[in-house]
């Protein structure tokens, strides 16, 4: 008996019906279209799973042990295949751009994508040639979204940075439908943050009508184990970023509801172009990088997106589609010469042709991360002076787990950044 739980989360390259066949096609020709999925199924009298190469969504298996035998369980989550009875010890990731077949009881890696890994495809310099390729695969993303949801509503979330402005401005030519969101903390002065003054310039040069969330600090620090559960981490950087996003899903989910929803958002981009850095409150330093090359750093970082659940899983903790139409230009990115990443204002000198002159001249130099706002420090700075930091989420995310299924050493399914890809005790 097999007990599935794989939700049909947004994708670039299939849908629901097609779930099977691309299932199939990944097994015929070892072939990973790039894209958003996650899949478990038959063929003949084999079992199979499969992720996407960027490990956008997530694909746990274990066993529930039973007085009747052994249960196989898939889950996207965590915590839905330890409410179906296994054991944390006895759970294990699919890796991104992988395909695990059972045989004789025992899963086999029949193939891997691995962004990166052949040194041989890196060094592209030809900008203009590597901007045509990223136009056309996001032409093709924004194409198959709209036959696969016509007759969604459609959100994109923007912060007022280039990532986010590049997905609305293609977005506004595909989707009639379409309304930009940002999000900010409120104050009893009124303040509002520096992204949603920006992403306000940007939607009004862009016609796109305008949802503000605001939210009021009191209300964050209370809801931390709603922040753990649904982004499945507990490194501070990664529930910050799911403490807005849950916000914003409350929000798009109450004002259109009932709707189908798609919510678009820029996510991945900094991790192709190591656009990260660390933060520092009162001596303290949060966020830190890796101190490596920037070829080993950019592979760490896409390697990462394995864990964490950020994005997708607030939006679909409140049955909101999350689209990221930089999945489908992942390989183009990994192509680029690493020297390019070193360049002055590296991603406006790769991306900023994406967008139309207008547009680009409204798309601020820099700008602060949405964890940590503008002169508030945002969400970051709240949990800094509320004392929660990563050893303080790190304890709770396991206090969310079933004590009886969670084992010595929950944090275990982590390693270096990614999923435990084999069960502890089998």
């Amino acid at each position: 008996m097999v007990i599935v739980d794989c939700r049909r989360y947004s994708n670039l390259t299939y849908d629901a019906v097609k779930h099977n066949c691309l299932l199939s096609s990944i097994i015929r020709r070892t072939a990973f279209p790039p894209g958003q999925y996650a899949l478990a199924g038959s063929h003949g009298n084999e079992w199979f799973l499969a992720r996407d190469p960027l490990g956008c969504n997530k694909l746990f298996y274990g066993w529930q042990i039973g007085k009747v035998g052994e249960n196989l369980v898939v889950a996207n989550r965590i915590d839905d295949a330890l409410e179906n009875g296994v054991h944390l010890d006895d759970l294990a990731s699919c890796p991104p751009g992988a395909l695990l077949c059972m045989q004789n009881g025992m899963w086999m890696r029949h193939s891997s994508h691995n962004f990166g890994g052949d040194k041989k495809t890196i060094g592209l310099t030809d900008l203009n040639s590597f901007r045509s390729c990223v136009q056309s695969s996001l032409n093709m993303a924004f194409n198959a979204l709209n036959s696969l949801f016509p007759s969604a509503r459609y959100v994109v979330c923007m912060s007022g940075g280039l990532d986010s402005s590049i997905i609305a401005y293609y977005a506004r030519q595909y989707f009639e439908n379409l309304t930009a969101v940002t999000y900010s903390l409120s104050s009893e002065a009124g303040q509002l943050s520096e992204d949603m003054h920006d992403a306000t310039t940007i939607a009004r040069a862009l016609a796109l009508p305008h949802f503000k969330v605001l939210q009021a600090p009191d209300k964050i620090i209370g809801a931390i184990d709603d922040f753990l559960r649904t982004c499945q981490d507990w490194r501070d950087f990664n529930v910050h970023c799911a403490a807005v996003n849950l916000a914003l899903g409350r929000a798009i989910s109450a004002k259109w509801d009932g709707e189908q929803i798609v919510v678009l958002t820029g996510d991945l981009m900094n991790e192709f172009l190591c656009d990260y850095s660390a933060e520092i409150i009162d001596g303290i330093t949060y966020y830190p990088q890796p101190r490596t090359s920037l070829t080993h750093r950019r592979r760490f970082f896409v390697r990462g997106l394995d864990t964490s659940d950020r994005e997708i899983g607030p939006f679909n903790s409140y049955n909101l589609i999350n689209a990221q139409p930089f999945a489908a230009v992942a390989d183009h990115y990994m192509r680029l010469e690493p020297s390019l990443l070193e360049a002055p204002h590296a991603k406006r000198l790769i991306n900023g042709a994406l967008l139309s002159e207008d547009i680009l001249s409204l798309v601020p130099m820099a700008k602060n991360r949405a964890q940590t706002g503008g002169e508030d420090g945002g969400i970051l700075a709240l949990f800094h002076r509320a004392g929660i930091n990563q050893v303080h989420l790190r304890e709770r995310w396991a206090n969310t787990l079933p004590p009886d299924l969670r084992g010595e050493d929950p944090w275990d399914i982590i390693h270096i950044g990614g999923y435990r890809t084999n069960p502890r005790r089998r």
